[in-house]
């Protein structure tokens, strides 16, 4: 399915019994949130929405295929960290042909040009972060957990029993803080790729299986969570609770209260409706909350 809205791709899996399928909504959220200068909070607000799908539903990843621009047009220097990106998330990657040849195209006939056979530095590096998926338990396997989320930074975690693997996107080498069940363990840095990355071990005697169940736990958990908007718009956003952006099932107008994914990241934006049913939405960004940061006496305001 064409679609960038995970919850749409997610409702037509489970109406065909669909085991894999293609994450254009990673797609997008790559591609115009780092790629394009954009919100990287794209990227964690469309994972979230990974609950929706079936249990052991299985996502075919990419930066570019037949029927997009080519990821060495639409991201240039920053096709490596791109890359370096997507194999530390959850997945299946999917490599297109020439791809690792920095094949280029913006359109349909350019962009499914013909095979190159050499050997370059961006084929080596993909080949390298592949090598590092097949070693590394936690970048296949591992549950994720957003640590931090801004539009221009974006750390998370992978994690399993054993290891784990913390992702800074804009950090500028910082370390991100580990939740409490890391509090112990030992960091190693793995190279540098564009972004940074770290190998973490439990303590010795320990392991992680405390972290990987609250995860586990949190997945299928809400939180309750107060939004207003002005007196004439409803909010809509990436999450069922506020219509998956069907501006039909958006919620208000005014205040109320929906149950939100804990541990997630959800988007929102104020829409008007037209006498005649048509829905104007607002020119503002849209407006990400962290679940988790939102306290119990909050009321989130979403702008009309």
């Amino acid at each position: 399915m064409f679609d960038g809205n995970p919850v749409a791709i997610a409702n037509e899996v489970h109406a065909t019994g669909l085991t894999h399928s293609f994450d254009f909504p990673l797609y997008y959220a790559i591609t115009e949130g780092l790629c394009e200068d954009g919100d990287l909070r794209k990227v964690a607000a469309a994972l979230t929405q990974d609950r929706r799908y079936p249990a052991n539903h299985q996502w075919i990843t990419f930066l570019d295929n037949h029927d997009t621009a080519r990821v060495a047009t639409v991201c240039g220097d920053k096709t490596q960290a791109a890359f370096s990106l997507l194999m530390s998330l959850r997945g299946i990657p999917a490599i297109t042909w020439a791809t690792g040849q920095g094949l280029k195209g913006g359109r349909e006939i350019e962009a499914r040009g013909d095979m190159v056979f050499e050997q370059t530095e961006l084929h080596q590096f993909i080949a390298d972060r592949l090598g590092e998926r097949r070693s590394i338990t936690a970048l296949t396997d591992g549950a994720t957990e957003w640590l931090t989320a801004e539009p221009k930074t974006l750390s998370f975690a992978r994690v399993t029993a054993n290891e784990a693997v913390i992702v800074s996107v804009g950090g500028n080498g910082k370390k991100p803080a580990a939740p409490p069940e890391a509090a112990k363990a030992t960091w190693l840095s793995l190279p540098d790729s564009g972004i940074q990355r770290w190998l973490l071990t439990p303590e010795l005697g320990t392991d992680f299986s405390n972290w990987a169940q609250r995860l586990a736990n949190e997945s299928t958990q809400t939180k309750q969570v107060r939004l207003k908007s002005a007196s004439q718009s409803h909010i809509s956003g990436s999450d069922p609770a506020v219509g998956a952006w069907n501006p039909a099932n958006a919620v208000g107008p005014g205040e109320a209260e929906v149950a939100l994914p804990v541990g997630g990241v959800v988007a929102l934006k104020s829409v008007k409706r037209t006498e005649d049913g048509r829905p104007i939405w607002s020119a503002h960004p849209d407006l990400f909350i962290i679940v988790n940061d939102v306290a119990e006496t909050d009321t989130i305001s979403v702008s009309p």
